[in-house]
């Protein structure tokens, strides 16, 4: 049986041809001094702006034939009568507020489909399925989680008390959590937070033209993001299959809630899974967020609400290179001087470096995911998010630029297109593996999907053939097709 070493060998051979394809044309016809680091980044910024450019027309024209007065018809049975034009009608729910069925949500979901042409690769997908809760109170915001857990109906009363309350602490301090996805069960957004920044009740922050545009982003990143990965990927069907989710949700929220031998075996998988996944899990909320909020605020009904100025870009590599400079000119520790620097040189290797191998590339992506947290308490108050949401955002940019919007989330899907048995492999194998076999590390996957250039942008089909052939990754059933 090949070693690890001659397996990452042979994959390597078989992808020198595109390496050099990709170093041929990385920086185009860049000029200046190859060792000035911010003129490559600033040439970078300038031919990235300038493909995603060429591919804004074809979303406007699709928004705006989403966007008309009736809802599409293609989303709508015979049944159905139009829906009024879009503001948010009060929805009235003796138990919870579902916002799937206001105009607006409708709206922000048949944008998401036919932007990305889902039900074209996914036709018996559920996620349409899966509801939007506005939780007015704190307890329904965790509810969801709390009941899936493990444990006594004492403990769980405890647990959910526990939340409630460090929650409305966070909140004293203008922190929380706006929103999640609970996989299976939906969307959950924390309206209670939504009002208590304003001090106002949540039902009327709902309908707030000021805080209507937050929940949207907020929607968007949650159910969008973090929810089409769980539902359409291999990686997060199987975090859904052994409820591994729960065991993010207790890091997140700074619980334990396992005390058996194989509960502590499996958080400690996740954990592993979390860390070499989440350049891909939270790039992609990221920018899909970004990306969808930015079309919609340019619509004609976006006036009656206060929609923030979105950039064209939610964060650039010359931002992200600056705020790392600067936390190092600050910084007179030694250790956070390496762990900078360090950094650095990962964000140099994989955005305007020209001889990067695949090995670079996966060392570099190694770097970030055991350096981002010490680097983090310097640089993510000035970028707005931690370190690794920053790089995963301009991560998937880049994928946006070079193949198209319309490929991003099938680029996603390939890349995260890994099982690792779980439930069967020991921890240390799985930490070895993703260290060690750039086809096994989902952020390293990632980063390989960037070595792809199409003939034809928005091409999903030569996406896939190319990823197959090219890069030698595997193709989810669902795009053989």
């Amino acid at each position: 049986m090949d070693t690890i070493d001659n397996q990452m060998q042979d994959f390597e051979e078989q992808l020198q041809s595109i390496i050099r394809r990709y170093r041929d044309n990385r920086l185009g016809s860049a000029r200046g001094d190859p060792g000035d680091i911010e003129t490559l980044l600033q040439t970078y910024e300038a031919r990235i702006t300038a493909l995603i450019r060429q591919h804004e027309r074809r979303s406007q024209v699709m928004l705006n034939d989403i966007w008309r007065d009736s809802s599409p018809e293609r989303h709508r049975s015979p049944s159905q009568t139009p829906s009024p034009p879009p503001h948010i009608t009060p929805p009235f729910f003796a138990e919870r507020v579902v916002l799937d069925g206001t105009p607006m949500l409708k709206r922000l979901d048949t944008f998401f489909l036919d932007e990305f042409q889902i039900d074209r690769y996914f036709p018996h997908h559920s996620w349409r399925d899966l509801p939007t809760v506005y939780c007015e109170t704190l307890e329904e915001f965790f509810q969801p989680y709390v009941e899936v857990l493990d444990v006594s109906d004492e403990t769980r009363r405890e647990i959910l008390q526990s939340l409630v309350d460090k929650a409305q602490k966070q909140a004293q301090k203008g922190q929380g959590t706006w929103g999640i996805f609970w996989p299976g069960r939906g969307c959950y957004i924390n309206g209670w937070l939504f009002a208590y920044k304003r001090m106002m009740k949540p039902r009327e922050a709902l309908h707030h033209p000021d805080i209507l545009p937050s929940i949207l982003a907020t929607t968007a990143h949650e159910k969008l993001g973090h929810g089409f990965i769980s539902e359409f990927t291999a990686l997060g069907q199987e975090k859904v299959r052994l409820g591994t989710w729960r065991y993010d949700a207790a890091r997140r929220f700074d619980l334990r809630v396992v005390d058996t031998p194989e509960g502590t075996l499996l958080a400690e998988k996740e954990a592993i899974l979390y860390a070499s996944s989440q350049l891909l899990e939270e790039g992609w909320a990221t920018w899909v967020e970004h990306h969808v909020m930015k079309s919609l605020a340019r619509q004609p009904w976006a006036k009656r609400y206060t929609f923030p100025q979105v950039a064209e870009s939610r964060y650039t590599t010359s931002e992200l290179w600056q705020a790392l400079n600067q936390a190092f000119s600050k910084s007179r520790n030694s250790q956070e001087r390496v762990h900078i620097q360090s950094i650095m040189e990962a964000v140099r290797t994989i955005f305007v470096a020209q001889h990067a191998s695949i090995t670079d590339l996966h060392r570099a992506v190694l770097t970030i995911h055991s350096r981002a947290r010490y680097v983090d308490p310097l640089v993510a108050p000035s970028l707005g998010q931690p370190l690794r949401y920053v790089i995963g955002y301009l991560l998937v940019r880049d994928l946006a630029a070079r193949l198209g919007p319309l490929c991003v989330p099938y680029a996603i899907v390939i890349a995260a297109n890994v099982s690792y048995n779980l439930d069967s492999i020991a921890a240390a194998d799985l930490q070895r593996i993703v260290a060690q076999d750039v086809r096994l590390n989902v952020d390293s996957r990632l980063v390989q999907m960037r070595l792809l250039t199409l003939q034809t942008k928005n091409d999903v089909r030569e996406l896939i053939v190319q990823a197959h052939q090219e890069l030698n990754m595997a193709i989810p059933k669902a795009l053989r097709a």
